[in-house]
């Protein structure tokens, strides 16, 4: 009966490993979410006041996924942020906010910052289920109020 208990430990060990690996993923994987999501508002704020300023939008987004040291293989993780702004009443996009509707503010003039990270799983089960890595992507949309530049 002694070694019974040894035996339940070794048949048990690898499954509660892997309980603990996936909650590590997951866990890791709600922080990515939540920082790619604090960055597209961030780089939102950001343009509301300066939509043609596209360094200091991507300044400030990137800033905010500075916090968890992510790499993905063979190197560091590639952070994509894109800026459009439009002008509802026209209906006229201008991607990457270099056109008249950047210059323009008040009612109907609108920046929006797209981030995209992908995201690295360390668990090999949960990475083939969802995909490796599993690309998360945030948008957000903020009216301009003025614009900083001349």
């Amino acid at each position: 009966m002694a070694g019974q208990s040894f035996v339940e430990f070794a048949i048990l060990f690898p499954v509660l490993l892997l309980l603990l690996l996936i909650a590590i993923d997951f866990g890791r994987l709600f922080f990515t979410y939540v920082q790619v999501n604090n960055a597209a508002r961030e780089g939102a704020a950001y343009a509301a006041l300066a939509p043609k300023d596209t360094l200091g939008i991507t300044a400030r987004a990137t800033q905010e996924t500075n916090a968890q040291p992510k790499t993905q293989e063979g190197g560091a993780v590639t952070l994509t942020i894109s800026i459009a702004c439009s002008d509802a009443s026209t209906g006229t996009a201008d991607p990457g906010c270099d056109g008249a509707a950047a210059s323009k503010a008040g009612v109907g003039y609108h920046a929006t910052v797209t981030v995209t990270e992908p995201f690295q799983f360390y668990t090999p089960l949960i990475g083939n289920f969802f995909g490796n890595p599993l690309t998360l992507t945030a948008s957000t949309t903020a009216p301009v109020f003025g614009s900083l530049q001349p």
